[in-house]
């Protein structure tokens, strides 16, 4: 981490920490905080997110699975980090705090601005989705790993009616 921050360095002109944003997708408002905004000298901006456990893999980022750092960066495009301004995004980064010396390694996520623009587009149809009347609300809306529990999984009897027998077991 110290070698990774020492190479960083000569690059960054400011570095903004907890920063709260915002944007305005018509009534509805997105907020976040980012970890960490770095100002670069180059006027563009890396935006990195601090992880105790695994950062999600690339494909996950690229596929929207993963979606906080593009969404992040479409705040920032829009000048919704206050201060910092509008500004383009050049680098999206994870950095793992994990003990285990190879979940340490940065992961850098190129194509920040089509990512932003894509995660964007796609929040904009789930936000029309819900608004629909008809629309079930799901306690998982795009499982990819079964073994991890939702947060409202209880309300939808999940162990009660999955096929696997998972009900029996308690």
């Amino acid at each position: 981490f110290i070698d990774f921050e020492r190479g960083r360095r000569a690059a960054i002109a400011t570095s903004h920490l907890e920063i709260k944003g915002t944007l305005a997708i018509g009534a509805f408002t997105l907020s976040g905080i980012a970890d960490r905004i770095d100002v670069l000298t180059s006027g563009g901006a890396a935006i990195l997110d601090y992880k105790t456990g695994a950062a999600p893999s690339k494909k996950q980022v690229e596929n929207l699975m993963s979606p906080q750092l593009p969404l992040e960066a479409a705040i920032l495009a829009s000048g919704g980090f206050g201060d910092i301004g509008s500004r383009a995004t050049e680098a999206l980064l994870y950095l793992s705090l994990a003990s285990e010396k190879s979940a340490r390694t940065p992961r850098l996520i190129d194509g920040a601005a089509e990512l932003a623009k894509e995660a964007v587009d796609a929040l904009q149809r789930r936000i029309a989705w819900f608004a629909e009347e008809n629309t079930p609300y799901r306690s998982r809306v795009r499982p990819y790993r079964a073994d991890i529990a939702g947060d409202y999984d209880h309300l939808a009897r999940v162990r009660e009616w999955s096929p696997s027998g998972w009900a029996e077991e308690e």
